[in-house]
């Protein structure tokens, strides 16, 4: 085992707990108002210092798309629907039924790559009548991403895709390596029941950060440790300077 520094030392001997100790428990919850296989499906991940604890000592929510059985544009018009923060993730990537048809589109140059939500169409009209139906602010409204090219650097992903909604841990067990062991666990038990990818979007207001008790504080630190953790960068259609991390549960 790597070598631990001395925050991470102090919490284990203090608490008389070792790292192998950290445990997590998945979760799914879903809405009455939801029909089979509909989008309305969280999975939450609960954070434990010991694999007999009840005493939750973090979290992290996702949210599930499953590319089974909802269309790529229709993903997207649900995320977007959510939040600016799903959607961003699920625009930095290409999104496919399985590992084949993602093959198959990159052999024949990525035909799939015209798929757009129904804003599309309310864009181009703006742009040809003049007049602004969005609410939000410029950058910021319903589908701004479609109709964008690629980017070089975008991943595709395929099947069960969860998009990760929140994540806290408490303040005395907010170091380097103890949230290293609790993601790195979560990872394997999301592997072991069967989902596919993971999308992780760093481009967070840092204040926002602190303030909901992220195990980071700095998009710098957020996009270091995803990429430590095995995470692999992708832009997709997201602006210059945006992108996210993705993660192949099954390999």
């Amino acid at each position: 085992m790597a070598r631990l520094d001395k925050e991470t030392k102090e919490i284990l001997e203090k608490k008389d707990l070792s790292l192998e100790e950290f445990s997590v428990e998945v979760s799914m919850r879903q809405s009455g108002y939801a029909m089979e296989n509909d989008d309305n499906q969280i999975i939450s991940v609960s954070f434990y210092d010991n694999f007999e604890s009840d005493e939750e000592i973090g979290y992290a929510n996702f949210f599930l798309y499953d590319a089974n059985v909802i269309s790529v544009s229709d993903i997207r018009d649900i995320a977007d629907g959510y939040s600016f923060d799903q959607y961003q993730s699920l625009s930095s990537v290409r999104i496919y039924q399985d590992a084949a048809e993602a093959d198959f589109d990159k052999v024949m140059g990525f035909e799939h790559d015209n798929e757009n939500t129904p804003w599309f169409g309310i864009h181009e009209m703006a742009k040809a009548t003049g007049i602004n139906p969005f609410s939000y602010s410029k950058g910021y409204e319903q589908g701004t991403f479609e109709g964008r090219r690629f980017h070089p650097n975008t991943k595709s992903v395929w099947g069960r895709i969860l998009v990760l909604h929140e994540t806290s841990i408490r303040e005395e067990y907010r170091t380097n390596a103890i949230t290293k062991v609790l993601f790195q666990n979560m990872l394997k038990c999301l592997r072991n029941i069967g989902l596919d990818w993971v999308i992780v979007n760093p481009n967070i207001n840092e204040e926002y950060m602190k303030m909901n008790k992220y195990p980071l504080h700095t998009q710098k630190s957020y996009k270091t440790f995803l990429s430590k953790l095995g995470f692999e960068l992708t832009k997709g259609r997201l602006r210059d300077n945006d992108s996210c991390y993705c993660y192949q549960l099954q390999i």
